[in-house]
């Protein structure tokens, strides 16, 4: 099994890629250009979900977009091939884009027999936006023989499976949704820790004022509460004391007024005794002699 040269591409590739997209300028040593397609899919850098009709999009010529850090994309090539049976390719992202942090995650061979666009699936890891736009040169497809043409064992079609023209919908449903971005998640974590970190200050401060003003009734209110306490205890001793002393009084006024009733009762009985002695002897005093 040996690659194809520039001299083998040349000859060998305007049966392989569509005319319409052919172009030899772009065989690069023993390698072909493919460039950016007519569709594109980028999953949202915001949590928003988006409907069918809106997540594939098709690109005018020149028309350019982004991927975001750390979203997929879907990549619809321009050319379309029609791969023999007995050839397998291999296919790669140009170094420009490495560079910048474009990965390719859909695989790295082409099928003996595909026909149709290719798709590939990539991944932005680097810090900041790709840019591309359609016609530009993006990948690189290598090619080479088989030992022998395979007769079962290679990519067919029919009216079900039928060659790549576009993006399935059926991929994109996949990954139709919000992609927490590496990225976006060290940024959060930074406004997370910067919302920690004015907390602790604004705390910090009103632990201060908390404790000054603590302090200030410590020293200034607490004495004057303290002595209102004290007084108002002295206060109500002094009324318990007064209670008791007209208590006292009362019950004083009330036994010298018992003592005084008994003394007059005991004035008017010796007084009542003495008036019915004396009616006694008066009346033993006048009974005539026998």
């Amino acid at each position: 099994m040996a690659f194809w040269s520039g001299d083998t591409l040349k000859d060998k590739l305007p049966s392989i890629v569509d005319p319409d997209g052919y172009d030899e300028n772009k065989i690069d040593c023993a390698a072909y250009t493919l460039t950016m397609g007519p569709q594109y899919f980028v999953t949202p850098s915001e949590a928003s979900f988006h409907s069918k009709s809106n997540v594939i999009t098709d690109l005018a010529k020149d028309e350019s977009f982004n991927i975001p850090s750390g979203q997929f994309a879907f990549l619809l090539t321009e050319e379309k091939l029609n791969v023999p049976s007995d050839v397998l390719a291999l296919i790669s992202a140009k170094l420009t884009f490495k560079r910048k942090g474009l990965i390719n995650v859909s695989g790295f061979h082409v099928d003996p027999g595909y026909r149709g666009r290719l798709v590939f699936a990539v991944y932005n890891a680097g810090p900041k936006h790709v840019c591309l736009k359609r016609g530009e040169d993006l990948f690189l497809i290598w090619f080479t023989n088989l030992d022998k043409a395979s007769k079962i064992y290679y990519r067919q079609y029919d009216n079900k499976n039928k060659p790549m023209e576009t993006i399935p919908s059926q991929w994109v449903e996949e990954l139709a949704g919000h992609i927490y971005a590496p990225m976006t998640l060290i940024q959060e974590t930074r406004e997370n820790k910067r919302w920690i970190d004015n907390f602790k200050w604004v705390g910090g401060i009103t632990l201060t004022v908390v404790i000054a003003a603590a302090g200030i009734i410590w020293q200034y209110v607490w004495p004057d509460i303290r002595q209102t306490r004290q007084f108002e205890h002295r206060l109500s001793a002094i009324e318990l004391d007064s209670k008791s002393k007209l208590l006292t009084i009362d019950f004083e006024s009330k036994s010298k007024a018992l003592d005084l009733d008994a003394r007059v009762k005991a004035l008017e009985a010796a007084r009542t005794r003495s008036s019915t002695q004396s009616n006694t002897a008066q009346s033993g005093t006048s009974k005539p002699a026998r």
